[in-house]
């Protein structure tokens, strides 16, 4: 004799879930009062996986700094400090514009020069003046030099340093 078979129906179930996620991070940082600097940075993301999966996170960062300048910065004379300014000098006049040299040392020679390195004028250590020097455009004979491009050149010991001079009429 067989058995009947009872087959009973189990209904299929499907499970679907949402998950959020949410993060909030703030910073802030002061540092006395002056010119303000702030930054500001939020984002949002989200992520979708199988079966129904979501996930957002959200981040918002803020950071607000403020400097104060505490002191100034002044290069020590040297050779690889020194500055020569203006660079490019139009409608000059020998005697009443010039360019100036300046931290360099007390030791120091500058040397002005053509672009074919003939010497149009040069000063000792006792022409510099508060580490110093100002070229009034003359040449060692006291006349006025034309327009081109010269060569600055600044020594002390046995540091060597070059700067270019533009004149322009």
């Amino acid at each position: 004799m067989a058995l009947p078979l009872c087959v009973e129906a189990i209904p299929l179930t499907t499970n679907t879930f949402t998950e959020t996620e949410t993060a909030t991070e703030t910073a802030t940082e002061t540092v006395t009062p002056s010119p303000t600097l702030t930054s500001s940075e939020t984002g949002t993301e989200t992520v979708t996986t199988s079966p129904s999966e979501t996930l957002t996170p959200s981040v918002t960062l803020t950071s607000s700094e403020t400097l104060t300048p505490s002191q100034t910065y002044t290069p020590l004379p040297s050779v690889d400090n020194a500055r020569v300014y203006p660079n490019v000098v139009t409608s000059f006049q020998a005697g009443s514009s010039f360019v100036m040299v300046d931290r360099i040392p007390a030791t120091a020679t500058v040397s002005i020069y053509n672009l074919h390195w003939e010497l149009v004028n040069s000063f000792s250590s006792a022409d510099i003046i508060s580490n110093s020097v100002k070229w009034f455009f003359q040449n060692k004979s006291g006349g006025t030099v034309s327009s081109g491009i010269y060569l600055c050149v600044i020594t002390d010991g046995g540091s060597r340093s070059i700067r270019r001079i533009v004149l322009v009429r």
